[in-house]
């Protein structure tokens, strides 16, 4: 081992990912512009998993050694590539947070906590001594690479490893408490019950107090569970069949909003009911595989790749196993003492074929049984509580969490209060990074700015970036945008889109699940509409104690921002209903640069611009800006030229075929060949909606409270040129109604009386 040079690299790359946890040789790590003359073949180096919000636990994973020095100098810009092969894994990635005792790993980049700073780099050096207490660290978190560890680095310096060296403790310390006193008071801990802020007595009646503070969660609890149940209740997973069993369960590229996804990703259901984020989609038995675009099973270091056939079937059978666990505790009846959930497990093994061990299955139990099963799944969370309070331990899961469950009655409330009040006020170190949701939630908000992100130039040009549709009142734009929206997401063509989709409930189910995952967006201008709104302003914030504003996000930013950081390059759709409606100059603000496609982000000439806030903007270029415009409101050349030309214009005409067959087609037609005729102007028109899935015996509601109005706003209340539209019309259709012109009022129509 080199006795000085240590390295750590960074990767977010999801293939890169999936390598280093199936430890692979000669990886390929790119993105990397420092230190070129020192990434010599043998050369140790820590790596780290990143990214925003991925698949994987992020963390520092192992140890590689370089097998191939800087290649491919300058591929783009001034990065190069290496490769690694991986020599060490740890099961689960060590956080910063691990690394608070270990005083002398401070202020490793990308790795443990820092004192100064850190720059964006996916490649840096780590110190000497530094790299011996990341050693030791890991060595203490993670016994069991300790073979691996000698392997890598040789005798003498796990001797170095293993000796003597300084860790540091937190101790509660009281205001004006002596350090001594501080230090022997906690020392004492043991013997007596003490939280995280020096209060003694935690009982169950100080649960029960404590309680008070997170009114309303039980009902936010219940209201989320009908939500859920609506979904992926018991019986909505066993009429599943065929590649439904997949979409609606399991990890896949399409449904990102299927119960897997769900349970692991939406915040709301983290916050309630814990969290299970940890290691790899191979936990779950079956996900599908983006990297090798097929099923896998096992897991990351030995894995299995099914076709879609085979992953039917084994995920039919996972399915089948979950119900059967179901029915188990079910039948089971009042689960209460330990030999009740003692029984239970042994029982719950059996039925599901031993994925009862798996988290995602415990989290499930737990939220169709939230009385008989706590919130917290993980092993370390569950010793983590039953050691806090002296509860004991057992080698079951869910013994473990009858015995947390037998303590919470005790205290009178929920699991899931018992659960925010426990990590909230009774974990000293924070161990559980699963349920630490506040930390967690934080930790994902937090984007990369553009600057920190590179981007490939867009390949998909099947849609134009911007593009507004526009039209006569009725014609359907916002209807429309349902399909445009998806046939986005998809990547296809509008035309080829609608031919393979014709199931419009199918369709809106798919856009409502895509606008709740944040991939589409819907907005509507108004002239009251601005730019604090659409990009960012600010807000009085009301959690200051004097009069005081921060800085919030608006819609378009927000998405702009989740675009910009998705490490899959999906594409994502806002919608901004009635575009001109609102002052757009002043409402997009820098938008009338970034927006453009060639200074998109990731395109040839990308551009950002420094908000007022001092954030760093860009616009990137998977993310598709699509308006409508009502033309009859305000024509297209009323549109600030800048603008215009920035944009894509799609008519969407009045559509005869649309309408029913006979004397509605025919009025139909009628009136929009007088208004061309009379207005001289495509404009001015009357759409097809107005006349679908309507009967002749609608004609005059459909006139009196829709035509009419529209005839009149369109001719400046001439109340001439209005009937002489309408007996035009009336006549060439054939319809058996009349003018009715009582002087007083506008005209109306009624049916002709025999």
């Amino acid at each position: 081992m080199d006795e000085d040079l240590f390295f750590s690299i960074k990767t977010k790359d999801a293939d890169t990912v999936e390598k280093i946890l199936n430890r692979e040789e000669n990886i390929e790590f790119d993105g990397i512009n420092v230190l070129e003359d020192l990434l010599t073949p043998g050369r140790i180096a820590f790596i780290v998993l990143g990214g925003d919000k991925p698949a994987w636990d992020t963390g520092l994973i192992g140890i590689g050694v370089i097998t191939k020095p800087p290649y491919d100098k300058g591929y783009y810009k001034k990065n190069f590539k290496v490769q690694v092969s991986i020599k060490l894994l740890l099961h689960n990635p060590i956080k910063r947070a691990d690394l608070v005792p270990y005083r002398d790993t401070y202020g490793t980049i990308g790795i443990a906590p820092i004192t100064k700073w850190e720059p964006n780099q996916a490649l840096s050096q780590v110190a000497r001594d530094k790299a011996i207490a990341l050693f030791r660290a890991m060595l203490e978190i993670d016994s069991s690479v300790e073979d691996d560890l000698k392997s890598l680095i040789g005798e003498t310096v796990m001797g170095e490893v293993k000796a003597a060296t300084t860790k540091m403790i937190e101790v509660p310390t009281k205001y004006g408490e002596d350090e001594n006193e501080a230090i022997e008071r906690f020392l004492q801990r043991g013997k007596k019950d003490e939280n995280a802020f020096g209060e003694t007595d935690i009982t169950p009646e100080w649960f029960k107090e404590k309680a008070t503070e997170f009114i309303g969660l039980d009902d936010e609890a219940s209201d989320y569970l009908k939500q859920f149940n609506e979904r992926f209740s018991c019986e909505k997973l066993q009429n599943l069949t065929g590649k439904n069993v997949l979409n609606e369960i399991f990890l896949n590229k399409d449904n990102k909003t299927n119960l897997c996804y769900t349970m692991e990703f939406d915040s709301d259901c983290r916050f309630i009911f814990g969290s299970i984020k940890s290691g790899t989609a191979y936990k779950y038995g079956l996900h599908y595989s983006q990297k090798n675009q097929k099923w896998a099973t096992g897991s990351g270091r030995k894995p299995q790749f099914l076709s879609e056939e085979e992953a039917i079937d084994l995920g039919t059978q996972i399915r089948d196993n979950l119900l059967a666990g179901i029915e188990v505790i079910k039948d089971y009846g009042d689960v209460r003492t330990i030999s009740d959930y003692e029984k239970l497990q042994d029982e719950l093994y059996d039925a599901t074929d031993g994925y009862i061990n798996r988290m995602w299955f415990m989290k499930y139990y737990a939220m169709m049984f939230p009385s008989v099963f706590p919130p917290i799944y993980s092993a370390n969370a569950q010793k983590t509580v039953l050691n806090r309070l002296n509860l004991g331990d057992s080698d079951s899961a869910i013994v473990r969490m009858g015995m947390i469950r037998g303590y919470v009655e005790q205290c009178g409330i929920s699991n899931v209060v018992f659960s925010r009040i426990f990590w909230k006020y009774c974990n000293v170190k924070e161990l559980e990074n699963d349920n630490d949701e506040e930390k967690m939630m934080s930790d994902e908000n937090k984007l990369k700015n553009c600057l920190e992100i590179v981007r490939e130039p867009r390949t998909n040009r099947v849609h134009p970036l911007n593009f507004i549709v526009y039209g006569a009142p009725g014609t359907g734009k916002t209807y429309s945008m349902v399909e445009y929206a998806l046939s986005i997401i998809d990547g296809v063509s509008i035309d080829d889109f609608r031919k393979s989709n014709t199931d419009r409930k199918t369709n809106v189910s798919r856009y409502k699940e895509l606008v709740k995952a944040g991939q589409i967006v819907f907005t509507t201008f108004h002239q009251n509409y601005g730019y604090e709104e659409f990009i960012q302003g600010l807000r009085p914030d009301k959690d200051s104690e004097t009069m005081a504003f921060k800085t919030v996000d608006g819609v378009f930013k927000v998405i702009a921002d989740t675009a910009l950081n998705d490490t899959e390059n999906k594409n994502y759709v806002i919608i901004i209903d009635e575009i001109n409606r609102a002052n757009i100059s002043k409402v997009f603000g820098e938008l009338i640069t970034l927006i453009e496609e060639d200074k998109r982000w990731g395109e040839l000439n990308e551009t950002s611009a420094t908000l007022q806030s001092g954030d760093q903007f860009a616009v990137p270029n998977n993310l598709y800006i699509v308006g409508t415009m009502n033309s009859a409101d305000k024509s297209i050349s009323l549109i600030d030229a800048a603008l215009r030309r920035r944009f894509d214009f799609i008519e969407q005409k009045p559509d005869s075929a649309l309408v029913p067959e006979g004397v509605l087609r025919k009025m139909f037609d009628n009136i929009n060949e007088n208004l061309v005729s009379e207005l001289d102007s495509t404009d001015l028109l009357v759409g097809h909606s107005y006349f679908m899935k309507k009967t002749e015996k609608d004609l005059c509601n459909i006139l009196n409270n829709n035509i009419i109005p529209l005839l009149y706003e369109y001719f400046y209340d001439n109340r001439k040129k209005v009937a002489k539209l309408l007996k035009d019309a009336i006549d060439k259709s054939g319809a058996q109604i009349e003018i009715v012109d009582e002087k007083v009022g506008r005209l109306r129509v009624k049916d002709k009386v025999e």
